[in-house]
């Protein structure tokens, strides 16, 4: 879809490196949890456009005679924020279910079907679609890649064996992406394995020093090393969750490192952290929570599934 701001004409983002992929699922020990499961990945290189979000479309089918599905709808390609114009390499589930794959883990529990080759349609388009008319046309290679669990299996709030991933609900949009919060210049950090927690509040505390200009002087990486020393992400010898310790170290460091102007708060409604000392607790409604303190504070988020967890920083929130 071409589309012509004053006198110039342009294309939408040209997507480079495409690759379609099927997850295999591994415990942490190498243990196979599920093999050729539902979970397919697209990922792809672009060039954000300076000034226009663009959004991604996607048909499939295994086959030209089988049903096609709308597998990935209006997956936002966001404009350049921040003046980064650099290349973008992103990636996105998809449900292999639509496509007419069952996994039945009662009878299959390691093994489902192996998907080699699906036929896709790819169109980005400078508005947001209602409807994919064109039909598909060409095949694509489908590649096996491994997913392994990692981190410490207490740490989930209802630990138990990781049997069953599941199917992806995939990107279904059909209304515009609004921005919540201005975009924040957040830099990464080389973890270790089972090291996110430690990750994720290197990155927070690095973009307050510079944000706020706290003379703070470490970068992400070496805050990152402090953390990591001072127990952060480090399970209990005991094996009892530690995420009540992550934050309370966290929070210790935070403040002798910014003389107390960082102020560490948890929301936390279902009770997953105990009481800390100097951490203030909230509760509530966490979209209405998360809306406003993205606005002005660096926000990390936990999330959880049976036998483990991950946390990220969180750079831009939008509805």
């Amino acid at each position: 879809m071409r589309r012509r701001i004053g006198a110039i004409d342009f294309l939408p983002p040209e997507l480079r490196n495409v690759v379609f992929a099927q997850v295999d699922w591994y415990e942490s020990d190498g243990t196979a949890v599920q093999a050729n499961s539902l979970y397919g990945i697209m990922s792809w290189t672009y060039d954000p456009d300076p000034t226009t979000t663009f959004y991604l479309n996607v048909k499939a089918a295994l086959t030209l005679e089988d049903e096609e599905s709308w597998v990935i709808q209006n997956l936002p390609l966001f404009a350049v924020d921040n003046d980064d114009a650099s290349s973008r390499r992103e990636a996105t589930f998809f449900n292999l279910a639509e496509l007419g794959l069952v996994f039945d883990s009662a009878l299959e529990l390691v093994f489902g079907i192996d998907v080699n080759q699906i036929y896709v349609l790819v169109t980005v388009s400078s508005e947001i679609l209602a409807e994919f008319l064109d039909p598909i046309v060409n095949p694509v290679k489908v590649l096996s890649v491994e997913y392994w669990a990692t981190g410490i299996p207490d740490e989930s709030p209802e630990p138990g064996p990781f049997l069953d991933p599941g199917e992806p609900k995939g990107v279904k949009l059909d209304g515009v992406p609004v921005k919540v919060n201005v975009a924040r210049d957040v830099k990464s950090v080389q973890e270790a394995r089972a090291a996110c927690c430690a990750g994720s509040f290197a990155r927070s505390i690095d973009w307050l020093n510079r944000k706020h200009e706290l003379s703070i002087n470490r970068t992400a990486q070496q805050i990152y090393s402090d953390l990591i020393a001072a127990g952060v992400s480090r399970p209990n010898a005991d094996r009892t969750p530690a995420r009540d310790e992550w934050v309370g170290r966290k929070n210790q460091y935070a403040r002798e490192k910014s003389g107390s102007r960082i102020v560490t708060k948890v929301w936390d409604r279902g009770n997953d952290v105990s009481p800390i000392s100097g951490v203030v607790e909230e509760t509530g409604d966490f979209v209405e929570w998360l809306k406003r303190e993205i606005q002005t504070e660096d926000v990390e988020l936990a999330y959880f599934y049976p036998g483990n967890a991950h946390i990220v920083t969180v750079l831009e929130v939008y509805t």
